[in-house]
């Protein structure tokens, strides 16, 4: 190794100590809650009358107190006059409304598992996921119940379904009838962090998803890294109830189900969109003064689309800027650090498996670093461990791209009725440590700073050579008239695969595939230059979790 190679970059490791749980060998906070109920209700012992959540779409403002109250009233009726029990699963299949956050605590608090279904889906593909969980029970969002009415007869296990509003229909109930019936106990039912506390599905980017196991011990490990992440990461010294947040990212994605909730649950006062909406985005956070912005790419290219950013921009009041689901564009990086100075802007990576913080790695608080290798997720949070290692599992020198393993009490046991996928996804060590093998390829650098490469199944073989689509991408994005760019390999006789671009021009610009290959000659090897480029007047198609869908750009012409 050489003398200028660093350590890998870590984050303190703050109250960790090393044990042996269920016969693996794990990293975990010593102080920790137990469950999501003990975070949920310490929050209400803490906080009380202070304002929890606002709903724009809603009018409506929640205190912690309030919150807790309805939560109560649901996890009673749920418990007492329908039988939902500890174990029982129940699909939850809404967007960011308030019966969703209510129903997710309601069933921790009971000790039922919340199976977490895209509200985008098809009636078909929803489906599916009801029958492979196993739903006894189901909470539908009012507005998606006319195209999902038919799955409770076909399930013969789903004995009861609820939507949202104060109408059911058919056989389903008004989910406003469990909100609004005082509780005159309150249920608590034995639940401890080994307990499942959520199936959540896979994006599904390169196959059908899965189902994938939560634990409430991942859960709780993300919040330990939540509260961590002003100190050790940050350094701010502020703490969560100081930074209010703006929740735009969907409630069935990881990020907003196993990070933002808790944030929230651990006092930062949050403001939800039901959508995303750029420009409603951009006037809410100016008008509520967010400190704290979650987001993806795509959206960050939207809000600079609205006629108000220069504005939000202006206020200073953004504190926090985070951006998951995909690589960070360097030059993204860079200009939010121009546009917001006094920001603490981190890159994350993390996936479902891993309940989004449960295990993480985050680019943040060294500024100097970050300005200096824009696009890097930097270094593991906490209790998290990394590994890059090459197709016999071996790990692979300083520089060279390899497959991500990542090692936490944050990640999944596995995936949900697929034995198989789970033993080819997950494995143990000698030393009795438990690693998922993520299936991105990265690599780090001298300084020990990581860099996400590509998804193994999105790579392309062109003639022999590798090509990483996101480096391809990346690049693509420093054109002063592309917006978005997304990259794919098409079937050739001849090399095996060619490069397919897909450009989203900034509105109002004109290209030609000739100048987006003539930017790219002399930038990088002659090889990785696009053989098709092709232009679409819109957003890239993408997943909840922003990542963009591969198969789809395959199909623009």
């Amino acid at each position: 190794m050489s003398d200028r190679v660093k350590p890998p970059m870590e984050w303190p490791k703050t109250g960790v100590v090393t044990v042996r749980y269920e016969n693996e060998v794990q990293d975990v906070y010593a102080c920790r809650y137990g469950s999501l109920t003990e975070l949920a209700k310490e929050g209400v012992a803490k906080f009380g009358d202070r304002q929890m959540w606002f709903f724009p779409d809603f009018e409506l403002r929640w205190t912690f107190n309030q919150f807790d109250e309805i939560v109560n009233n649901v996890a009673y009726s749920l418990y007492e006059d329908y039988g939902v029990r500890k174990g029982d699963r129940v699909a939850l299949m809404a967007t960011n409304i308030p019966e969703a956050f209510v129903s997710y605590l309601a069933l921790a608090q009971i000790g039922a598992v919340s199976v977490i279904i895209n509200a985008r889906l098809a009636a078909e593909e929803a489906e599916r996921q009801f029958e492979d969980s196993g739903c006894t029970a189901a909470i539908i969002e009012g507005s998606l119940w006319e195209r999902m009415k038919a799955i409770p007869d076909k399930i013969p296990a789903l004995r009861q379904v609820f939507v949202t509003g104060k109408e059911g229909g058919g056989r389903a109930l008004p989910f406003s009838s469990l909100m609004e019936k005082k509780a005159p106990r309150e249920i608590l039912v034995d639940v401890c962090e080994r307990d499942v506390c959520s199936l959540i599905y896979t994006s599904g980017t390169t196959g059908r998803p899965k189902g994938t196991i939560t634990l409430h011990r991942a859960v709780v490990n993300n919040a330990m890294h939540c509260l961590r992440l002003p100190e050790d990461v940050y350094r701010t010294g502020e703490r969560p109830e100081d930074i209010r947040q703006l929740i735009v990212t969907p409630f069935f994605h990881v990020t907003t189900l196993h990070t933002l909730i808790n944030n929230t649950l651990l006092g930062a006062p949050s403001v939800v969109l039901t959508t995303f909406k750029a420009d409603q985005a951009i006037r809410v956070m100016i008008e509520e003064r967010v400190a704290s912005l979650p987001i993806v790419t795509a959206m960050y290219w939207l809000f600079k689309l609205q006629p108000r950013y220069p504005e939000l921009v202006k206020t200073g009041a953004l504190r926090y800027i985070s951006q998951g689901g995909s690589p960070m564009p360097p030059e993204m990086c860079t200009q939010l650090a121009e546009e917001f100075p006094n920001a603490k802007i981190a890159n994350g990576y993390g996936f479902t498996e891993g309940a989004s913080l449960g295990w993480l790695l985050l680019m943040a608080g060294d500024w100097n670093e970050m300005l200096a290798k824009p696009g890097s997720v930097g270094g593991t949070l906490g209790n998290s461990r990394m590994r890059i290692v090459d197709a016999q599992l071996r790990d692979v020198p300083r520089g060279q791209p390899g497959e991500i393993l990542a090692s936490s009490p944050g990640i999944s046991p596995g995936y949900w009725n697929l034995p198989q996928e789970t033993r080819e996804a997950f494995f143990s060590d000698a030393e009795g440590r438990r690693w998922f093998r993520s299936g991105d390829v990265g690599y780090m650098d001298d300084d020990g700073y990581t860099f996400i490469v590509d998804r193994i199944k999105s790579m392309i073989c062109r003639g022999g050579e590798n090509v990483y689509c996101v480096e391809l991408e990346n690049l693509l994005c420093q054109h002063p008239k592309i917006l978005e760019a997304g990259v794919v390999g098409v079937p050739d006789n001849v090399l095996g695969e060619k490069i397919k671009a897909v450009v989203w021009p900034i509105p109002g610009e004109t290209l030609t595939p000739e100048e987006v290959k003539e930017f790219c000659r002399g930038r990088i090897a002659d090889y990785k230059v696009p053989d098709y480029v092709v232009f679409t007047q819109m957003p890239l198609p993408r997943n909840p979790g922003g990542k963009i869908l591969k198969a789809e750009l395959k199909k623009i012409e």
